[in-house]
């Protein structure tokens, strides 16, 4: 699978099959990826085919010595989260995602079955993890939204992480430890005493070394 998909980056500047190979090996993790991030699942379809589209628009500037396609699809992701998220900010709950190529993003939309609508939005309702999480990791920095869904939503080890994203392990790991201490933080009761808003939490974990994997952190990251 490596040499399959070292090979299609190599090709995907000029091959229509090899992008459409890659979206069909990156569709489900973007798609999950902005799912928890958003929350809403009619938004993540809108703003995984723009990311698609925008991925297929750029596609020449795609330097496969610079990163893996998908932590380039991640970048892109992240950006359009961010950006719905300040539309939401702007216009309240209901906004539109705002897409400006709804021609072609809904020709790419089209690619998704409605049992892979269902599918989701069964998931993210029935996973405890995810009702809990969802709304905490939309509140992460991207950097540590990024690992954190891979480490403990794809169940990624780190070097593969890192491979992914075009970091040193090193960061990555640092990254995920920074990022749970931020969650740990969010979780505790609004007025209870180990709860922090979302800023204070950031810098409290911008300022701590990453010290020493926990016994579970550290039997994951021996896979």
């Amino acid at each position: 699978m490596d040499e399959e998909i070292a090979g299609l980056e190599k090709r995907v500047g000029d091959d229509p099959d090899a992008f459409a190979r890659l979206f069909e090996l990156n569709y489900d993790r973007i798609f999950n990826f902005i799912l928890y991030s958003t929350g809403d699942v009619e938004a993540s379809l809108d703003l995984t085919s723009e990311t698609f589209f925008k991925s297929l628009r750029a596609i020449r500037r795609f330097d496969p010595r610079r990163g893996s396609f998908t932590a380039w699809l991640y970048a892109i992701a992240s950006r359009e989260v961010g950006m719905y998220r300040r539309r939401l900010g702007r216009t309240g709950r209901h906004a539109s995602t705002g897409l400006t190529f709804s021609t072609e993003v809904g020709e790419v939309r089209q690619a998704v079955s409605t049992e892979d609508i269902a599918d989701a939005r069964r998931e993210l309702e029935e996973s405890e993890d995810g009702m809990v999480l969802a709304p905490l990791l939309r509140e992460l920095a991207p950097k540590y939204r990024e690992v954190i869904f891979l480490r403990f939503f794809e169940d990624k080890p780190l070097q593969e992480i890192a491979d992914m994203l075009g970091r040193p392990v090193g960061t990555v790991k640092a990254q995920c430890h920074r990022g749970l201490k931020i969650l740990r933080g969010l979780m505790q009761p609004p007025e209870g005493p180990g709860h922090i808003g979302i800023w204070e939490a950031e810098r409290e974990a911008e300022a701590e070394p990453a010290g020493e994997a926990g016994p579970r952190e550290a039997e994951r990251d021996g896979k």
